[in-house]
């Protein structure tokens, strides 16, 4: 999906201490996928490069084609987007494809959530990720679906509790250097983490049931593969 350049208020001032303070971010434009990449896609690279299988490559109520693939590292997403001529995106890039830049909470508003917008409230060791682009109510002012609930999506970052206080107000980036990676978005597992200022952070090298990801890619390539 086509994110155009603009300013937002990346953050929220009723949120969590690392959430604080909102302040204005002024991106310029990139891309999106608009889906969680999903088992399929990830299998093709898996077979092309010998990359090493996901955590759940094996179980039939999680490995389904058009299901996001989950058990996936950091390292996994950075390695799976360097052989698709993508990259991760950066946190800011990630929170503005979520809400736009009228200060949503969530990607389909700022009032709560109705079940037929995100796929959370599910047990992780019962349940099962939804298909990509289930719930389409739930999309992104850009189009983008799944950006709460189902996988948390890993980003670029590395994570700072206070990197808000002194962010660059163009295209950050994130620290230079850390010992977590960010994770957005929540999961089908997390309903209480579902607004899209929210932050996750991991190990580069972690994996579980809830870990996945979606690529961006700056405005001059093409994303028609994904649209």
């Amino acid at each position: 999906m086509a994110i155009r350049a603009g300013t937002f208020t990346m953050g929220i001032p009723d949120g969590h201490g690392d959430e604080r303070p909102p302040h204005p971010v002024t991106l310029r434009a990139f891309l999106m996928y608009r889906h969680e990449v999903t088992n399929e896609q990830y299998q093709a690279f898996c077979k092309a490069t010998g990359h090493r299988q996901p955590l759940f490559a094996a179980n039939t109520r999680l490995n389904q084609p058009r299901q996001p693939v989950i058990g996936v590292s950091w390292e996994d997403a950075t390695a799976y987007a360097r052989w698709a001529e993508a990259r991760l995106p950066t946190e800011a890039e990630w929170e503005y494809a979520a809400r736009g830049a009228d200060g949503r909470r969530y990607p389909w508003g700022s009032e709560s959530r109705g079940r037929d917008r995100a796929h959370a409230d599910k047990n992780l060791s019962n349940d099962t990720t939804a298909v990509v682009g289930t719930y389409p109510t739930g999309a992104s002012p850009f189009g983008c679906d799944d950006m709460a609930g189902n996988a948390w999506e890993w980003v670029a970052d590395w994570y700072a509790y206070d990197y808000y206080s002194h962010s660059p107000k163009e295209n950050p980036t994130g620290p230079a250097e850390g010992t977590r990676r960010v994770l957005r978005g929540g999961s089908w597992g997390f309903p209480s983490e579902l607004r899209s200022t929210f932050r996750q952070y991991e190990r580069p090298n972690y994996a579980a049931i809830w870990t996945g990801f979606r690529c961006a890619m700056d405005q001059i390539q093409d994303l028609a593969a994904n649209r």
